[in-house]
């Protein structure tokens, strides 16, 4: 782990927000969360006291805004309940989480960004938080903080690994976030950079219809809904 827990600086005036502990950091609470919190909401100070044995204070509080950033609870007037995602995590061996932590991942904007621009290449801690500060808008100040948060969510999640002195991610699907992007309504204001195509042809030829779809095993299941949708719209299924 990149990261020591609690080793972060706090927001900053004008930088974008993200995760202050990563899934890896938030992964020893996982059960408790799932335990505690999966059938009656709890308000901050008995998540905070049955969780994380501390206090409502800042820490406690940053700690709470990162389960929610990454759909792991949500809250319901002024409690606390752990989501869907959430008891599929931490009703499963550490062996088993991978797949669900990698849906926690993908709904941190910011995350899929960062990861959908390095995947399949290696990139260093250094040129993350270069990439942090100068396309997704993080303060100078946390731009190795956002890189190591980064790094170690997408490594217990399975999808980046360690290759000489840099980090490879997997291939990410960040459609749905560039069409946030387009809206206006991406996480944090932030303007996606420029992805390639999605790889999806359709071509007409003499009234017949050839749709072809490449699928692999980072597709979201709203992702494969609207490959779905495509075919029923052509009457192919």
């Amino acid at each position: 782990m990149l990261s020591q827990e609690g080793k972060h600086k706090g927001g900053r005036k004008g930088g974008k927000t993200y995760p202050r502990y990563s899934l890896e950091e938030l992964d020893k609470y996982i059960e408790r969360v799932s335990s505690k919190a999966s059938t009656k909401p709890l308000d901050h100070k008995s998540f905070c006291a049955g969780v994380f044995d501390i206090k409502h204070n800042p820490v406690c509080k940053t700690k709470i805004s990162a389960l929610k950033q990454f759909g792991l609870i949500e809250e319901k007037g002024n409690e606390l309940l752990a989501t869907q995602l959430c008891k599929q995590v931490g009703f499963r061996p550490k062996e088993e989480r991978a797949p669900y932590y990698a849906e926690a991942f993908k709904k941190v904007d910011l995350f899929v960004l960062a990861a959908g621009t390095y995947g399949g290449k290696k990139a260093t801690l250094a040129q993350l938080g270069t990439y942090a500060v100068e396309t997704l808008g993080i303060h100078f100040d946390n731009k190795e903080g956002f890189a190591t948060k980064l790094i170690d969510s997408a490594k217990i999640a399975g999808l980046c690994h360690e290759q000489d002195d840099g980090y490879v991610f997997s291939s990410i699907d960040s459609s749905e976030t560039q069409e946030r992007e387009a809206e206006g309504t991406t996480e944090g204001g932030v303007q996606a950079p420029a992805k390639p195509p999605e790889q999806k042809t359709e071509s007409r030829t003499g009234g017949r219809v050839n749709i072809e779809l490449k699928i692999d095993s980072t597709v979201s299941p709203e992702q494969l809904e609207k490959y779905l949708q495509k075919l029923r719209d052509f009457g192919l299924i």
